[in-house]
């Protein structure tokens, strides 16, 4: 088993994560579309945007298994995000799918506003709210694990449970140095 220090050193996951988080953005904007790009132009460049932030992530778990980048975590408590969805709707999908894409200033401001809320999600490890993943079952949990010599740190664990009870013991790939998704035993 490798040794980690408690540092994120695979920010480009946690940023990926982040705009893939995006995606349900985009497909109603592209919906919507703008007078300044063409419908095929808009979907095209939204589902780019999409396939890229969510093969990434795709990638990741790829080379994740390939490396056998295994850990295997104690669980102190675990908190389910589903509280986090209607933060996700308040903060992103219901002010930015307002916005009047056909104006250039108001199609600026949207972009404007649509970086800022990733930074702020990046920033404050909302990385996590995934459409892709919650279509393929899995939940986001914040698990508190208990490492020697440092207490306890917080990690987003996904995973296809309902339920993590205190004390077990998780097996799963290390997306990064904070986000781990449990190993099917399927």
């Amino acid at each position: 088993m490798k040794k980690y220090k408690y540092k994120e050193r695979l920010g480009l996951v946690r940023l990926f994560l982040t705009l893939a988080s995006c995606s349900p953005l985009l497909i109603l904007w592209a919906m919507r579309g703008t007078d300044f790009l063409s419908d095929y132009n808009m979907w095209s460049l939204c589902l780019l945007f999409i396939f890229i932030t969510n093969g990434y992530l795709y990638h990741r778990i790829q080379v994740a298994k390939k490396n056998e980048d295994i850990e295997r975590i104690t669980i102190k408590n675990a908190n389910e995000h589903t509280d986090s969805l209607l933060v996700y709707l308040v903060a992103m999908l219901l002010p930015l799918y307002a916005i009047d894409l056909s104006n250039f200033r108001e199609l600026m401001a949207g972009i404007s506003a649509f970086l800022f809320i990733v930074f702020l999600f990046f920033h404050l490890n909302m990385h996590y709210m995934n459409i892709i993943l919650a279509l393929f079952g899995y939940r986001l949990f914040t698990v508190a694990v208990p490492i020697s010599g440092m207490g306890i740190i917080k990690n987003v664990l996904i995973t296809k449970r309902t339920a993590l009870p205190e004390d077990e013991t998780v097996e799963c790939l290390r997306l990064s140095n904070t986000v781990y998704i449990e190993i099917d035993k399927e």
